[in-house]
């Protein structure tokens, strides 16, 4: 059996007398050379985060490590006499690679033995698709002796509960789909008989058309304070989104409300939408609201302002068309640009972002007209037009508007701050319109 104040509880066993351990402190370990090598995101630290903190517990540390069997037991051994639960994610499947098991029975201090629960639910995972287990996945049965073996609805790997150190100890596939699953079915029911205050409730603001340092002084207020709620922003290519958290009781909540409504007045237009959606789905949303339609025409965007367009739900009856006219020619023979404008001011100008969106309107009979033209780089900019600048048109009932940016970056960067920057030139003409 493994050792600490907590082994009961740990090995998720219910039929204690005593009342269980509260749980407030959490870290996390993610396993894989594929994160370490950066070959991948941590997507199921992120994902798990999110997760903990709306349960109202703190999270204190995340720590990635490899696949190696030292280095796995010694984040585990390490981390589980400071935290009340441990999370691990990774290093169940049925190859040599695959170690946490091997760790935390040493970290544990105990054998790896068959566990005739994990077999169960192997075989039955296998008998349901009609497989037959290769000898390797027997692997996937060997548990920490005094471990219990956790369901995996998803996948064939058992996930795996003991106690260690002071912390209970879960270890989950890393799967994203299989772990989100098992840390929902299995590790949350346990967590919520073992909470001892109010998990967080958190409000989500959506603002675009300020740099987020300019974003950051209307709010600082807010963000400075040491009183809850809680203020925060995160910033992905021109959309900043502001977080509001508190408690999820009355007094919380309400708070909340209070802060919300301050930041409406200070952040003005610039705040698109609350809750968790993107400036796309927005724009679609208003345009069905509108009955109002839209096409593209794209140079410098290659196709990502529809294609941001198009990944929202219903988008299919506001978006009519979308012309990727990168090459001159193109210009000319799908959009019916002039050969003569295009040699006096340039593909990258006002005037040719300006006649794309009129031309993309007129030919779809679309209610608006976008267009994107600039010089992503890494090459072909120069003193007048240097990478980074991007024209933004959009024609509309009320007219042409235009927008020239210099967007910082990479060739990614530019390419996705430039649809950011054409949706919510889109977002703007329709609250005028």
């Amino acid at each position: 059996m493994t050792t600490g104040p907590d082994r009961d509880s740990a090995n998720v066993s219910e039929d204690n007398a005593a009342p269980p351990k509260a749980v407030r402190t959490v870290a996390l370990v993610a396993t894989g050379e594929e994160l370490v090598r950066g070959a991948i995101v941590d997507s199921n630290s992120a994902w798990l985060a999110r997760r903990i903190r709306a349960l109202g517990l703190e999270l204190s540390e995340v720590r990635v490590v490899g696949d190696q069997q030292r280095d796995i037991e010694r984040a585990v051994r390490e981390l589980a006499e400071r935290v009340d639960l441990l999370i691990v994610g990774g290093g169940l499947g049925p190859t040599e690679d695959d170690r946490t098991r091997h760790a935390l029975a040493v970290a544990a201090g105990v054998a790896l033995a068959s566990d005739p629960e994990a077999q169960a639910q192997l075989a039955k995972w296998f008998e349901l698709r009609g497989r037959t287990p290769s000898p390797s996945n027997a692997r996937q049965a060997l548990l920490p002796i005094g471990a219990r073996a956790l369901p995996n609805s998803r996948g064939s790997a058992p996930g795996i509960a003991l106690g260690m150190g002071r912390a209970a100890c879960f270890a989950l596939p890393g799967v994203p789909s299989e772990l989100r699953a098992m840390f929902d079915e299995q590790v949350v029911p346990w967590l919520r008989t073992r909470l001892d205050r109010a998990p967080f409730c958190e409000r989500l603001l959506q603002v675009v058309g300020l740099p987020e340092s300019v974003v950051g002084e209307r709010v600082a207020r807010w963000m400075e304070s040491p009183d809850p709620p809680g203020v925060s922003d995160t910033v992905r290519f021109g959309v900043v989104t502001l977080c509001v958290s508190d408690r999820d009781d009355v007094a919380g909540r309400a708070r909340i409300e209070a802060c919300v409504a301050e930041l409406r007045g200070a952040l003005g237009q610039h705040l698109f939408a609350e809750g968790d959606t993107t400036l796309a789905a927005h724009v679609v949303a208003r345009l069905l609201a509108r009955s109002a339609t839209v096409a593209v025409a794209e140079s410098c965007t290659g196709g990502l302002i529809a294609a941001a367009l198009t990944d929202v739900p219903g988008s299919s009856q506001v978006f009519h068309e979308g012309c990727i006219s990168y090459a001159d020619a193109a210009k000319v023979r799908a959009l019916g640009l002039s050969p003569a404008l295009l040699a006096a001011e340039g593909a990258v100008s006002e005037a040719v972002a300006r006649a794309m969106a009129s031309a993309v309107r007129t030919k779809t009979g679309s209610t608006f007209g976008v267009a994107s033209t600039g010089v992503a780089g890494p090459t072909g900019g120069s003193a007048a037009i240097p990478v980074g600048v991007v024209h933004l048109a959009l024609a509309g009932p009320d007219g042409v508007r235009h927008d020239r940016r210099h967007f910082p970056g990479d060739r990614d960067s530019v390419r996705q701050f430039a649809v950011i920057g054409a949706l919510d030139l889109l977002r703007r003409a329709i609250d005028a319109s």
